[in-house]
């Protein structure tokens, strides 16, 4: 039987079980010293019996408290206690590597990464005379801070014991992964053949069980299979497993002979030490992402023709790209225009409008971000474009929608990709410049920006060049990371608003970037230099890019046009002409959906449905509480929070024009009709509506100390006037207004920290506390009657829905959501409340709110259409009516229309149509 949460083990208290297996259970505990959490791992009664079962624990008590590395899990303590043996361990947050592998293969960066880690480790216990024997991705745990080896409880010293043979009819025949008794020990898909014939194990047993492991990693599947424990037995035996290759073909060749030369089936035929092995792996982390693989395969391994077929085939790709690219501005060998589509993966849509995606400079890559309904979560893919299938890149998932990738881009050497992620949440203010490999690997924080990205470029000596909305100009910041230095400055005399889209030319040095005005019509693109502060104006134009040889491509409306540009003057020659019609664009910032390798490779997006699109990329629709949208509610907009008035025919939402601060705009549904309620240059937000619908509530940084309250009437018939000042970096946001306007309840605080506070809206009007604590609370709405106030808070470790009785909080506390929740709206009668859960769906929860508080059941009403912030950082981009039975939602364009996605156009050897 388990044991009880709870239960004392000497100075240890146990919380949880986490899991059981062959050689022991595994609690989550907490020592109550040290006032940490641990792992215990203790011996169960039935085989503490079992004097041979306690000495193989015993012995691993003693194998890893002798082992002292990063990528082995670390042995604290061990004890005993009411006839009960354990040991105490780190806890590892993280994930086992085969609960990984249940989601596919690794990326090759990734795998070789965890591989080098983990041999590591186990080159560590070989030189000090310890054979695992069961190493398998069950025993592998994946944490923040890298790999973890776990588990030597069947770790043997070396020794000269005869081994004592099972038969196979002795073998247990109801489990897929077995840890078998006698000298047959570990997990059956893993094992050596030596150990399926009871033989001696050593350190080459490893390098065996390493290969079948390493090369699940790559692949996808085991290495061995069968139907039954026989037939299993014997692949490993006697058969050869398929070459990596013949299941990836974009794997490096010589990785692929590496792994083969470790599932050698006689040991004096593999690699002889696991550190070899790791070394290998090092040296292929470590070559060019196209240089053709060669590997030294170890003696008797017969890989010798796979190795020159992967070397040829690695020469043939580079060969082509490079008569490709003479091809393409070769005038006495034309080739001609060819056009292709490429899709979203399947059950995907593009993220953003246009969509975000880059073609890399050496033309045979595109990144581009997609937003993936099966999971809900936004990422960044990556597609051969010789290939049909594009693949994730980890690493650069939203984290539940609180961070989405921003803007992709390329650098020099097409070997890396850089990106941008921020909250979805206009307010939230940051964003961070982030990078990781083609090949895979951790994703590199750069440094941190303003929020609002537009833009970046990389050139070959390392330099990155970074664009925000609302920032003093153009930033370059190094690509190992840095603090951003400024380039360009606006200016004044021409009434410039901002510095956008930089690129860099061929030589490095000097740059293009789109400088913005407050008159649309006086847009235009400059060349700029790194070492001047002059510049040229090049055309009238809201986007452009260079395309090699010497073209400048541009857009005019959502018309593509090219033109020769002389690099030497930085002048435009000749005519314009035109390239691609019907270009999807994004009015507010100009940026314009293509984009151009230096080989002659075009990729843009275009949809006629789009050209008049204003400023915003999101829409608002009415959803009933199945999920069917209705149709869309005028103009697009630009905000992801919004907030009904009380009769439900406005919407207040805050928002900015053209790369300015928020303002704040009252939405008129039923006519289409939107009106700019503030115009300060500061940035207004978090609108709340008084209980008539005569006044807004919001916030403002406008007096330069922290974030403040003002009051304006929505007939805009007076100016806005100050609320309550904030203290200097303290925010101050306000949440709702009570039904008879005693008080209003707001947030206080700095960053992640925030408490609930009234503020009365007569008499004195000093703020008072509502909710002290030293947990981050926010997102509160005052029940109908007054009586009860719903919020949310991270007291339990994850953002919960919590209600208490108002204004006094000591009467009682009931914590509404189990798995997390944000966001609580009330029904108008006070009968249900609303929020987010974690899965992304809108919940109905029946309540009582009359002379006491109580709750039923949870109900999932349906899943909205778009990712749900995990924290209070995102405002959400909902609000329900007043009989609940409709749901106003703010939704991505592109995640609006049933109909499929638009394909983005690729368009190789687009030169020779101007021509």
């Amino acid at each position: 039987m388990p044991l009880a949460t709870g239960t004392r083990l000497g100075p240890y208290e146990v919380v949880a079980l986490l899991g059981a297996g062959g050689m022991g259970e595994v609690y989550r505990a907490t020592d109550t010293r040290l006032n940490r959490t641990v792992a215990i791992k203790i011996l169960p009664p039935h085989i503490s019996a079992n004097p041979e079962m306690k000495q193989r624990f015993e012995r691993e008590a003693q194998t890893i408290a002798g082992l002292n590395h990063p990528h082995i899990c670390t042995l604290h303590d061990v004890g005993r206690q009411d006839g009960v043996d354990y040991l105490v361990m780190e806890c590892l947050e993280g994930e086992t590597l085969a609960a990984r592998l249940e989601r596919g293969p690794m990326p090759v960066a990734e795998a070789v990464r965890v591989a080098s880690e983990v041999g590591d480790a186990l080159d560590k216990a070989h030189r000090q005379g310890i054979v695992h024997r069961d190493f398998k991705p069950g025993n592998i745990m994946l944490t923040k801070s890298g790999s973890k080896l776990l588990d030597f409880g069947l770790a043997k010293l070396r020794s000269p014991e005869s081994p004592t043979p099972v038969s196979v009819s002795a073998m247990p025949t109801n489990a897929k992964e077995l840890t078998m008794a006698g000298s047959i020990l570990g997990t059956l898909q893993y094992m050596a053949p030596e150990q399926l014939e009871g033989k001696e194990a050593d350190e080459r047993t490893d390098v065996f069980a390493f290969g079948a492991t390493v090369y699940e990693m790559l692949t996808g599947r085991k290495a061995f299979q069968g139907k039954t424990q026989v037939s299993l037995m014997a692949s490993i035996l006697e058969h050869e497993p398929p070459p990596m290759l013949s299941l990836q073909p974009i794997l490096p060749a010589a990785l692929d002979a590496l792994v083969h030369g470790c599932l050698a089936k006689d040991p004096d035929e593999r690699w002889q030490s696991i550190r070899d092995v790791v070394r290998q792996l090092k040296q292929i982390s470590e070559r060019p992402v196209d240089a053709p693989a060669v590997s030294t395969a170890p003696s008797g391994v017969r890989r010798r023709e796979r190795l020159i077929w992967g070397a040829l085939a690695g020469v043939l790709a580079v060969i082509a790209v490079a008569l490709g690219a003479r091809a393409v501005f070769r005038q006495d060998a034309p080739l001609p225009v060819v056009r292709f589509e490429v899709s979203p993966p399947a059950g995907g849509v593009w993220t953003g409008a246009p969509p975000r995606f880059s073609v890399s400079p050496d033309g045979k890559y595109l990144v581009f971000a997609a937003f993936l309904g099966a999971d809900k979560t936004e990422r960044l893919w990556i597609r051969r474009l010789d290939s049909p299938d594009a693949k994730p890149i980890a690493g650069t998932e939203s984290i539940q929608g609180a961070l989405a990738p921003q803007s992709p881009f390329w650098s020099s050497d097409s070997r890396s990709i850089g990106f941008f992620v921020q909250s979805e949440a206009r307010d939230a203010g940051t964003s961070k410049l982030k990078k990781v490999d083609v090949q895979g690997g951790p994703v590199q924080a750069l440094c941190e920006l303003p929020a609002n990205n537009a833009g970046a470029s990389w050139n070959a000596d390392g330099m990155i060049l970074v664009s925000t909305q609302g920032t003093n100009g153009i930033q370059r910041v190094p690509a190992s990371g840095g603090v951003p230095v400024q380039v360009t400055t606006l200016d004044n005399a021409q009434k410039e608003i901002a510095h956008l889209w930089p690129q860099f030319l061929p030589d490095g040095r000097h740059f293009l970037y789109q400088a913005q005005t407050a008159e649309r019509a006086q847009w235009a693109i400059y060349a700029g230099s790194l070492d001047s502060s002059n510049r040229k104006m090049l055309v009238r134009s809201e986007y452009a890019q260079f395309a090699a040889p010497n073209f400048l491509l541009y857009a005019r409306g959502d018309a593509l046009l090219a033109q020769r540009l002389d690099l030497g003057k930085f002048e435009l020659i000749g005519e314009p002409v035109l390239v691609a019609e019907s270009l999807m664009r994004l009015v507010s910032n100009g940026r314009v959906g293509f984009s151009v390798s230096n080989l002659g490779v075009l990729v843009y997006s275009s949809s006629p449905a789009v050209q008049t699109t204003p400023a915003g990329n999101r829409q608002l629709v009415w959803s009933d509480r199945a999920g069917k949208m209705s149709a869309p509610i005028g103009a697009p907009v630009s905000a992801t929070a919004l907030k009904l008035s009380p009769d439900a025919k406005l919407v207040a939402l805050a928002e900015s024009l053209s790369g300015t601060a928020l303002d704040l705009w009252v939405y008129d549904i039923n006519r289409g009709l939107k009106t700019r309620l503030t115009t300060d240059p500061a940035a207004d937000s978090n609108p709340v509506w008084s209980p008539d619908g005569s006044r807004l509530v919001f916030s403002s940084n406008r007096d330069g100390k922290g974030i403040s309250l003002y009051e304006k009437p929505v007939s805009g018939a007076v100016p806005e006037r100050l609320l309550l000042e904030a203290e200097q970096g303290v925010n101050l946001i306000p949440l709702d207004i009570s039904l008879d306007e005693t008080f209003l309840v707001f947030t206080k605080g700095r960053g992640a920290s925030r408490d609930l506070w009234m503020l009365p809206l007569s008499g004195d009007r000093k703020p008072v506390p509502y909710l002290a604590t030293p947990f981050d609370e926010g997102g509160a709405m005052l029940s109908p009657n007054g009586r009860w106030l719903a919020y949310v808070s991270n007291e339990s470790g994850l953002y919960q829905v919590v209600v208490q009785p108002f204004p006094d909080p000591s009467k009682g506390k009931w914590q509404i959501s189990i798995g997390g929740g944000l966001g609580p709206r009330w029904k108008r009668d006070g009968r249900e409340l609303y929020y987010f859960d974690a899965t992304g769906r809108i919940v109905a929860v029946p309540v009582s709110t009359d002379s006491a508080f109580q709750f039923g059941k949870a109900a999932p009403l349906f899943e909205v259409p778009f990712p749900v912030a995990a924290s209070l950082t995102s405002s959400l981009p909902y609000d329900v009516a007043a009989d609940g039975q409709r749901f106003l939602l703010s939704v991505p364009l592109n995640r609006v229309a049933s109909a499929p996605p638009t394909p983005l156009t690729v368009t190789l050897n687009w030169t020779a149509a101007i021509k």
